[in-house]
């Protein structure tokens, strides 16, 4: 949720739900946002940058591995209430 003087951004990429704004005077919007979902394109361009045997320009292979370290090491958190350093 993103809060703001004249109405609240609301959004949850898990509900399968639009970008809904809800305005201060009660009212509600589903204003339409161009080009492609973020996280399905940089899973595309990942793909096609394997599939071309070429290094990303915009992320490397080891930055992907790291982002993949930290969720693994937060699920574990979760699952175990231990906490882990990363």
């Amino acid at each position: 949720d993103a809060y703001f003087e004249n109405g609240v951004l609301w959004y949850n990429s898990l509900s399968g739900l639009p970008v809904t704004l809800y305005t201060r005077d009660g009212g509600k919007e589903t204003p339409e946002i161009p080009g492609p979902d973020a996280f399905t394109a940089q899973l595309g361009y990942a793909v096609d940058c394997l599939e071309k045997n070429v290094e990303p320009e915009t992320i490397s292979g080891q930055s992907g591995r790291n982002s993949l370290h930290i969720c693994l090491q937060e699920a574990e958190s979760v699952r175990t209430g231990v906490t882990k350093e990363v």
